[in-house]
């Protein structure tokens, strides 16, 4: 199972239990996958936006530089 599921398990069950989920889509990766259909590779920034992009319809995806300007930290 590679982190990007991990992640979005963790985002999607705390969506469910009524949380507002933020993902930090440059602190976490995918790994590439074979398109079931195809058998065609799929790399792993491909995959990664991919999956940060299903995220976003239920969560905030931001970065790390957002993230630290909102806390002071840019």
């Amino acid at each position: 199972m590679d982190g990007t599921q991990c992640v979005n398990n963790t985002t999607r069950h705390g969506v469910d239990l009524g949380y507002k989920m933020v993902v930090v889509g440059d602190a976490c990766a995918s790994y590439g996958i074979r398109d079931w259909r195809t058998g065609k590779e799929v790399g792993e920034e491909a995959t990664h936006n991919l999956a940060m992009g299903i995220l976003a319809g239920d969560a905030r995806v931001t970065s790390t530089k957002e993230v630290l300007a909102v806390l002071g930290y840019e």
